[in-house]
């Protein structure tokens, strides 16, 4: 690996190495100066946000979410994404006790269908079709949601999901 620090041609052997190299160069005036960086010369508010910037260069990344492959380079930014987990959770709870509901509505509907006289046979199909549909349509939806977080079909989310 090649240090790219502006007058810095220094070789090293891994990740490890150029971690602990880069923390030799002067970061006195809060600036990242690494070659082909997209904040190249920009100020920093302060030498820990410069420290956690430079390390992506590097590849240290040590704040890893215990949810899903994302790792960060700030603490405060695993925090953020947490929450994105715990509200996304909470959606989710949401969608699998909605579809519980319904599935106990429609158990509730179809006794009453049997006592009533008129024509049984027909309502009940006419209702397993709507509500199996929308439970699928919820269902369908839950299944996107825990996509779009990679979420382990082996989780307690995915395990709902039945395929």
């Amino acid at each position: 690996m090649d240090c790219s620090w502006e007058n810095c041609k220094e070789k090293l052997e891994s990740s490890e190495k150029l971690k602990a190299h880069l923390e030799k160069h002067d970061f006195t005036d809060l600036k990242c100066y690494w070659i082909g960086c997209t904040r190249y010369g920009e100020q920093q508010p302060n030498k820990y946000a410069l420290v956690a910037h430079v390390k992506k260069h590097s590849g240290d990344r040590p704040f890893k979410c215990k949810e899903c492959p994302k790792s960060y380079t700030r603490g405060d930014a695993l925090s953020k994404h947490m929450k994105y987990h715990k509200q996304s959770d909470k959606e989710i709870e949401s969608l699998v006790n909605s579809i519980y509901y319904l599935e106990k509505r429609i158990s509730v509907l179809e006794s009453k269908v049997i006592v009533s006289n008129f024509d049984k046979k027909n309502a009940l199909k006419r209702l397993n079709v709507c509500s199996n549909n929308f439970i699928e349509i919820v269902k369908e939806e839950l299944k996107n949601k825990l996509k779009r977080q990679n979420l382990d079909k082996n989780s307690f989310w995915g395990r709902f999901l039945k395929d």
